[in-house]
């Protein structure tokens, strides 16, 4: 079998293989429920109880106005259709109406409703007035997330019937916000994915003019991600808003990797059999790649050591699937080049790659004088940037799921709570439950505290002297005492203006109770979702300096071993520090905060910059007392890399949430910065002022 032969047989298994591995793929589905999302929080285990033994507390509010005049009986029809309507969704497991309270008379919706706005219950928790219905949506913790997002649909929908009534509908929680950053998220894997290839392949094809040479760089890269994301949906690991960022990131280093032999063939097939070209590009880009995908491993192998599962699954996977797949996708654009021997054909005058480096290494005031301000201006950037941990930031204004939850909590709303369970056994009377009802109130930022002893006075001054029997079932409905009487359950309502608040409010809510309970017994658990979103997201940001820290100490190690040069070394490290200062003074510069969409970036740049510095290094060891000259047999590879990477994420920028917005545009920054480092900085500080030789003419291709 000729090589043609056996590169065209190997092309159509790659795309037969592409194909299945696509139809299983496009099965993964996305959550990003708090379980999916909690890190490793010491509140877990009370968040757990609190699901288990009360259903959980997540909750929507959907608010019902009309702006300048009471609701009329025909508002009220209709919002009492569309309430019975979304108590029939799966994911509703109760609904708080008050057109459904007891104490109406006969079928008057609308006195019903009067009467309903003067009964404590919807008195304590500000459910209706006479322009504004509150109904309070409760969700069923189990409910996945397909019968959420259905539940979103249907709030917009309603959203935009209730307009055309007059009515003003708004409606927000936190199970809404978790069902946009499913959607975020499946946009990211299903639209940004073919669109990084689509943008990959354009630009590889423009710079290599063969369309055969673009899909032995393009085709790997796209397989491998693919293999990948079958493999998490046989696993059935779900992705989230940080795991989908799992099928670009492979893309692009494999991509990259790809690039270099391509660029090799096509330097060294001057005069040269197909075979001759091919055995020694393989032979001056295989070392160099193997020891890149052990560096770019080992250093997204750090995320395992985070607190937040979902950077744990991202970095397990991509520390795992890069020395395997980055190696054989090498391997695989080599078999297939033979396909590509047309298109070397075209020929231009190369760019002096060469000279520009030894003007640098000549002229290196100015690359020095770039690396010294990044440096100073990245070292302010570290102790200016804000650590953001609220999700609604992620939203621009004019979001509904942005404005409607800020709204509702500027109009007296609370759509943010901390849950407080107390064992019913370190309480010795019922007269207690006052007392932590009254200590929980004290505390700063609450707005309002809903316990067993709350729903004991409003039935008793909604219906008198009600039998003790009636009112523990009161009780029971409401979520305040456990069906077994074990638990006693407090939720402290409070906004989400001010998330480090939150944290001191927790913990005065766990020594307003301790005060409050009997020496020796036992603690309350402090739980709820919003703090273990809380949690999560602070460990995300945590994982900044661990992973980056990490990720450098591998970097460095790996150039030790490959180069074993101190110059050399202390070269490399300073170029790729360079790329990760730019990123984080961008940052800064655009006001970013330290989030969910910028934390992970300074680790991904510098897993991407160290890929062009190790082939750099290794073509100047082979060109011994030449090293500049290594510029003209990288230079190519690296430029049509850092176009390809910077152009794939910045499509990224198109999305209109906020994080993966930010994401593609750093990352997009951070790349043409890495080039910058590795074409302008590196030779400055490596080749010691060198002289070269003019570079030779271009010799004829021979047919």
């Amino acid at each position: 079998m000729s090589a043609r032969t056996r590169a065209f047989v190997l092309l159509a298994l790659a795309l037969a293989l592409l194909g299945a591995g696509q139809r299983i793929a496009s099965r993964w589905r996305i959550d990003d429920r708090v379980p999916e999302l909690a890190g490793d929080s010491a509140r877990r285990g009370a968040y757990e109880t609190l699901v288990k033994v009360f259903g959980g507390d997540e909750f929507v509010q959907v608010r019902f106005e009309k702006a300048g005049e009471p609701l009329s009986e025909e508002d009220l029809g209709w919002i009492a259709e569309t309430l019975d309507h979304l108590a029939t969704l799966a994911a509703v497991r109760s609904l708080l109406n008050p057109l459904k309270l007891p104490g109406g008379e006969g079928d008057d919706l609308l006195e019903r409703y009067r009467s309903a706005c003067a009964r404590p219950l919807v008195l304590s928790l500000k459910l209706g007035t006479p322009r504004v219905l509150t109904a309070v949506v409760d969700l069923e913790a189990q409910s996945g997330p397909e019968e959420r997002a259905d539940l979103a649909q249907r709030i917009d929908s309603l959203r935009i019937e209730g307009r055309k009534r007059g009515l003003s509908l708004l409606a927000a929680g936190h199970p809404l916000v978790a069902a946009a950053l499913d959607a975020e998220a499946q946009w990211v894997d299903r639209r940004f994915a073919p669109g990084l290839v689509a943008a990959a392949a354009l630009l590889v094809l423009v710079s290599l003019r063969s369309v055969p040479l673009a899909a032995a760089i393009v085709l790997p890269a796209a397989l491998a991600t693919t293999l990948v994301r079958a493999a998490l949906v046989l696993l059935n690991t779900a992705g989230n808003m940080i795991l989908v960022a799992l099928g670009p990131l492979l893309f692009v280093l494999v991509l990259a990797s790809g690039l270099h032999p391509v660029q090799h063939y096509r330097a060294k097939a001057h005069g040269l059999t197909h075979r001759e070209a091919a055995r020694r590009a393989g032979h001056e880009t295989r070392l160099t790649t193997w020891i890149a995908a052990l560096t770019t491993s080992a250093g997204f192998l750090v995320f395992a050591f985070s607190s937040v599962p979902a950077v744990r699954k991202l970095g397990i996977t991509l520390g795992l699937s890069l020395p395997l797949l980055i190696p054989l996708a090498h391997e695989f654009t080599l078999l297939i080049l033979p396909l590509g021997r047309r298109g070397l054909r075209w020929t231009r005058t190369p760019f002096p790659w060469s000279r520009l480096a030894l003007g640098c290494s000549r002229r290196p005031v100015l690359p020095l004088a770039m690396l010294a301000l990044a440096l100073a201006s990245s070292a302010v950037a570290l102790n200016r940037l804000r650590f953001g941990t609220d999700a609604l930031a992620y939203f621009p204004e004019g979001s509904h799921v942005r404005d409607d939850f800020l709204a509702i909590e500027d109009r007296g709303g609370s759509l943010s709570s901390i849950e407080v369970l107390v064992p019913a056994a370190s309480i010795s009377s019922t007269q207690v439950w006052a007392s932590i009802t009254d200590s929980l109130q004290a505390l700063p930022s609450v707005r309002g505290v809903f316990g067993p002893d709350t729903v004991e006075a409003d039935c008793r001054r909604a219906t008198g002297n009600l039998p003790a029997p009636l009112v523990l079932a009161a009780q029971r409905l409401a979520g305040r005492i456990s069906a077994d009487g074990e638990w006693l359950h407090w939720s402290l309502r409070t906004t989400l203006r001010d998330t480090r608040g939150i944290h001191d409010l927790a913990r005065g809510a766990r020594e307003a109770i301790a005060r409050v309970l009997p020496e020796g017994a036992s603690p309350a658990g402090i739980t709820g979702s919003l703090l273990l979103l809380l949690d999560a997201q602070e460990g995300l940001v945590g994982t900044l300096g661990s992973s980056l820290t990490g990720t450098a100490i591998v970097t460095l190690l790996g150039l030790l071993l490959f180069v074993r040069r101190p110059r050399a070394v202390g070269a490399a490290a300073l170029a790729n520090l360079f790329p990760v200062s730019v990123v984080l003074t961008t940052a800064w510069i655009l006001g970013y905060s330290l989030d969910a969409s910028t934390v992970m970036v300074a680790s991904v740049v510098l897993g991407l910059a160290v890929d062009n510095t190790l082939h750099i290094l290794r073509a100047a060891a082979h060109r011994g007392t030449a090293p500049e000259r290594a510029y003209d047999d990288v230079g190519p590879a690296a430029w049509t890399s850092a176009l390809a990477l910077a152009g794939g994420f910045a499509v990224l920028t198109l999305s209109g949430f906020e994080p993966t917005g930010r994401f593609g545009l750093l990352c997009s920054v951070g790349v043409l910065a890495a080039l910058a480092g590795d074409l302008l900085l590196l030779p400055a500080l490596m080749l010691e002022g060198r002289r070269a030789d003019p570079p030779g003419p271009v010799r004829p291709i021979r047919k």
